[in-house]
């Protein structure tokens, strides 16, 4: 009798060495280190040939052309900043409303100047740290009171997948290439650090809701409300961040209700900063008139807040589809403008998402009852899908922004939306396996390929942001009807002393929208250079007729009256553009050239210090400086 139980126990041992054993080769590739270790990796290989992306777009409003970022002390008094009428008004107020972001534009600068590697390099640090965010908000979420109560004691132990959960969505989530734009894209770092703020401010919320030591949860949660204020200082998006940490609140945690409501209070108080900033900032309705302004000059027709909600309807299921099957990704989207909720594509979108909603409520209510067992999981996938929702409630709402779609945009509401999307998967094969075994081993194979798909495509599409010409020749490709792709397009190629490319790009912006001030200008500024000074003439006529107060083709029209021998009428033209933009250095500089030579030395003289203090790294000023200086010299006039 006394053998009977060591003989059973040794058979039990041995096929339990093997299933230790077994464990042990699996369970290394499920330490959370190794999983670390791989979302860094991969991040890092599919990103690998971006740190020379040129600066593109916006970059040269927000950072090459931006005196703010070059100086510190406009970080002091932000409010400064509105004096200053060197970019567009609409960039202006949002140093103010984006701040935290702008700072790190600054730190960036004061590095390492306008060497593009420092900038990339720290968007794909936030990057990596997001999806590592992703990866940590999910364990969370599994160790919550509404699994514990499911999973027993163990918590997530008895849920043996949570860490694979958490690994895949944060390697799709990495991997995903809708998310180039915001990480490639250098200015929309305010895309992807919102996020990071976003995801940590839950995360440190939740630990210190769960934290067990009264100190540790006062520090969890006021660096918490720290992190939310900075989000909040970093994109107008993270008005929604307390109702995320609401939502997550009422479906993951528990409490008695004035306790949970004390939690709440101060997370819900910071949605006032956006709005009090924002009204500061020249307040919301001239703001709005500002971007009406800057789009008349972009070459974008304004449209009414009805209509951009309309069309939102189309773009909610335009980034759905993105984030299902990312192809024909587009950095300007010729999207059409609707105007009536029964237009049928319209109409069989707001049904999709009025379904997807719907599917999210419904999830909720089979993860609530308790007669249905395994169907907690599906609680998470209920708060991914909300999730998408609220965060795209800023952007795609009746706020009519200057585009209807940007791809950066959906990198928020992507996180959460990959875990809810990740865990339905391996929720539905551990249903699976009771029946087809064989089909609930696939989960993991698949999830593999797609990461490696994905990979491979933002890889791919990393490639057509190596130059200005190669990205907005993809652009134009996809978006033939757009003005301000051929625009930008005739840009590079202006840069590139592509002159007849860049005529044609010109032609083709403005035969799109005539009203296009910008292409106007730049147009008779290449027919200058040619030598075609009649047609040059005629466009930057036009130029001014659509906008008198364009700087830039006043400053275009001088160098023409210059080749024309029009020296007084070309500084003119210079002193009206300076009333327009009166930190503008090159203008201080092509002044100092014309009054030079009209012989007029002490004024060209003053000009050019002029231009060196508001850009100190000016070499063409610089030495137009000295030819002055040794001029004055020659003649024996006293300098200043």
């Amino acid at each position: 009798m006394a053998k009977s139980p060591v003989k059973q126990k040794k058979r039990k041992e041995v096929p339990q060495a093997e299933q230790t054993g077994k464990k042990i080769n699996i369970g290394f590739f499920r330490r959370p280190a190794v999983h670390i270790l791989i979302i860094i990796a991969v991040g890092f290989l599919i990103y690998s040939n971006t740190f020379h992306v040129p600066f593109v777009y916006d970059d040269t409003s927000f950072i090459v052309e931006n005196p703010a970022i070059k100086d510190f002390s406009y970080f002091k008094n932000p409010w400064e900043v509105l004096t200053i009428p060197t970019v567009a008004s609409n960039y202006r107020t949002q140093f103010i409303t984006r701040i935290f972001a702008n700072f790190t534009f600054a730190l960036n600068y004061a590095w390492h100047g306008l060497d593009v590697g420092g900038y990339h390099v720290f968007n794909l640090v936030v990057h990596l740290t997001n999806a590592l965010l992703v990866y940590l908000l999910v364990l969370v979420t599994f160790r919550t009171p509404f699994f514990s109560s499911r999973f027993g004691p163990a918590g997530p132990d008895s849920a043996h997948y949570a860490g694979l959960i958490a690994l895949f969505s944060a390697l799709i989530f990495v991997s995903h290439p809708v998310q180039t734009q915001a990480v490639t894209y250098i200015t929309q770092r305010f895309a992807s650090l919102v996020t990071t703020f976003y995801l940590l401010s839950i995360i440190l919320y939740v630990k210190s809701r769960l934290s067990a030591s009264s100190g540790t949860r006062i520090f969890l949660y006021a660096a918490a409300v720290v992190s939310v204020i900075c989000a909040m200082l970093t994109k107008e998006n993270a008005f929604t961040l307390p109702f995320a940490i609401v939502l997550y609140e009422v479906m993951f945690l528990d409490g008695k209700p004035g306790k949970r409501i004390l939690h709440l209070l101060p997370i819900i108080a910071t949605m006032i900063i956006i709005p009090l900033i924002v009204l500061k900032a020249h307040g919301m309705l001239d703001q709005m008139r500002a971007v009406d302004d800057e789009l008349k000059i972009a070459g974008v027709p304004p449209r009414s807040r009805w209509d951009y909600l309309i069309t939102q309807f189309r773009v909610l299921m335009t980034y759905t589809r993105l984030l299902v099957f990312p192809v024909n990704q587009n950095l300007d989207y010729d999207f059409p403008i609707f105007t009536s909720l029964l237009t049928p594509s319209v109409f069989i979108s707001f049904l999709f998402l009025i379904l997807m909603f719907s599917c999210s409520i419904y999830c909720f209510y089979l993860s609530k009852r308790s007669d249905m067992k395994d169907r907690h999981e599906l609680r998470l996938v209920s708060y991914g899908m909300l999730w998408f929702f609220i965060t795209l409630s800023i952007e795609s709402s009746v706020i009519a922004l200057d585009n209807v779609i940007y791809e950066h945009r959906i990198y928020l509401p992507s996180a959460m939306l990959i875990a809810a999307f990740t865990t339905f998967l391996f929720w539905s094969a551990e249903r699976i396996k009771k029946r087809l075994p064989m089909m609930g081993k696939a989960v993991i194979p698949v999830l593999v390929l797609i990461v490696l798909v994905f990979s491979g495509a933002t890889y791919a599409r990393n490639r057509v942001w190596q130059n200005g010409i190669s990205l907005w020749e993809d652009t134009v490709k996809k978006s033939p009807g757009k003005a301000r792709a051929y625009y930008n397009l005739g840009v590079f190629y202006g840069k590139n002393n592509r002159l007849e490319d860049a005529i044609g790009a010109y032609q083709a912006a403005i035969m799109i929208y005539p009203g296009f001030a910008a292409a106007h200008s730049d147009l008779g500024a290449i027919y200058g250079k040619q030598g075609r000074l009649e047609d040059a003439g005629k466009e930057l006529k036009s130029a001014l007729k659509i906008n008198p107060d364009f700087a830039e083709a006043h400053i275009n029209m001088a160098v023409l009256f210059e080749k024309q021998g029009r020296m007084q009428e070309a500084a003119e033209e210079l002193k009206t553009a300076l009333d327009i933009d009166p930190y503008n250095a090159f203008t201080h500089t092509n002044l100092g050239v014309i009054y030079a030579k009209q012989g007029r030395l002490e004024e060209a003289e003053g000009e050019l210090q002029t231009a060196i203090k508001l850009r100190p790294d000016f070499e063409e000023a610089k030495n137009f400086l000295q030819l002055v200086q040794r001029e004055r010299n020659k003649r024996n006039i006293p300098g200043r």
